[in-house]
């Protein structure tokens, strides 16, 4: 199933006349093969690639914008102005905002008799849920949606939904059923010839899972497709989010080094301009890889402050608690055991934001500043609850020093 907005063939059109090849119009940015997806009409075009387009062609954005307005379609104008403020308002974290405009555009579609509209806007209002931390009241509407007879007239939209079901379970801390769905996005996408650049998002989700079930070998097996889908990568944001899942596979599998590279990738390719909250994670997620590998530590205190200069704008309340903890851990790494208690406390008072493994480290960590601090029967306490929380999720305790 092709995208049938016009823009596609005016693309081929202008190119041609430009005397480029698509991988001299998609130079340095986009890949050759995602320049032929936009042509066939087998990707949208993004706010990135019209932006782009403009200036390797030399013309304006306007008059490339309006390739994707030319396909005499009712309504096509006014669904594009409700997708940009939809993808706008996501972008500064205005999240009801964006979940408003979806729905906007979801009813719009409707009014139009704009099956494939709604499809997007459906996707796009349950993806910006999960994002503002509704995963799991969202699970039973994605799966509605993955059963849709629309959705199943294309492997591709197949593999799109069910990569989004993936992460709503991964999210929910069902690891088991959302590796299932991964790998069923996987093989949907496998359809395509271009699946691991097409497919990255749900390769990713599914090397996450894995990689979460401890299920290394199984992870591992998918990494190569991985990496090849993130240097061949439709966008940035798609890039960033492989090379992190990779760089947590990395230190998993006893490759700090490694590691380290691919979250220098992934911070390289995250545009914050564009997903200003996602580059504020992934700066805290790499500081919180220092801690845990034991390297580069002197980085981690920079790293931290970029993670809250992003979400210093972000509405979601786990940003910071996130923040927190890896604040906290950070604190007792340089046997600053005061602020560790402080951040800490901090993130167990919220700590129903976070996943079991996450609650059990800031128990872990905050028992052993309290023992340093010598509360020695609070800081038991906070042990054991943290060996209780690992236990129920099948995980190792760690040794009484972080």
């Amino acid at each position: 199933m092709t995208e049938d907005n016009g823009f596609g063939g005016a693309l081929r059109a202008a190119r041609l006349a430009a005397g480029m090849s698509q991988s001299e119009l998609g130079e340095p940015t986009f890949s050759r093969s995602y320049i032929s997806l936009v042509e066939s009409g087998n990707r949208a075009p993004s706010r990135e690639i019209v932006e782009h387009v403009a200036d390797k062609l030399g013309m304006s954005v306007d008059d490339v914008q309006a390739w994707a307005l030319a396909s005499g379609k009712r309504g096509d104008a006014r669904a594009a102005v409700l997708q940009s403020e939809a993808l706008s308002l996501l972008t500064t974290h205005t999240f009801e905002g964006a979940v408003k405009a979806a729905s906007d555009l979801r009813d719009f579609a409707l009014e139009a008799d704009r099956l494939d509209l709604w499809w997007t806007a459906a996707l796009m209002d349950l993806t910006l849920r999960i994002e503002n931390d509704q995963a799991e009241d969202v699970i039973e509407q994605v799966r509605a949606l993955a059963g849709h007879w629309f959705t199943r007239q294309s492997a591709v939209l197949t593999g799109r939904v069910r990569t989004v079901l993936a992460v709503a379970l991964r999210v929910s801390g069902d690891l088991d059923a959302s590796a299932k769905e991964a790998h069923a996005a996987v093989l949907a996408f496998q359809a395509h010839p271009t699946w691991r650049a097409t497919g990255i998002a749900g390769l990713t989700a599914l090397v996450s899972a894995l990689g979460q079930q401890h299920r290394y070998s199984d992870a591992s097996s998918w990494a190569q497709d991985l990496a090849k889908g993130a240097a061949d990568a439709p966008n940035r944001l798609e890039a960033g989010n492989a090379y992190w899942a990779l760089a947590n596979l990395a230190l998993a599998t006893g490759d700090p080094h490694a590691g380290l590279s691919y979250y220098d990738q992934a911070i390289a390719a995250i545009d914050p301009d564009g997903h200003l909250r996602r580059w504020g994670r992934v700066h805290r997620a790499a500081a919180d890889f220092r801690l845990k590998a034991g390297v580069d530590l002197e980085a981690v205190p920079s790293l931290l402050d970029k993670a809250a200069t992003a979400f210093s704008l972000s509405s979601a309340a786990s940003d910071h608690v996130e923040l927190a903890l890896v604040r906290g851990k950070h604190a007792c790494a340089v046997e600053d055991w005061a602020t560790a208690r402080t951040q800490l406390e901090q993130v167990v008072r919220d700590g129903h934001l976070l996943a079991a493994s996450e609650q059990a480290d800031a128990h872990h960590h905050l028992g052993a500043a309290l023992s340093e601090l010598g509360e020695h029967k609070e800081a038991a306490e906070h042990l054991q609850e943290s060996v209780r929380l690992l236990v129920r999720i099948g995980q190792a305790a760690p040794s009484t020093q972080p």
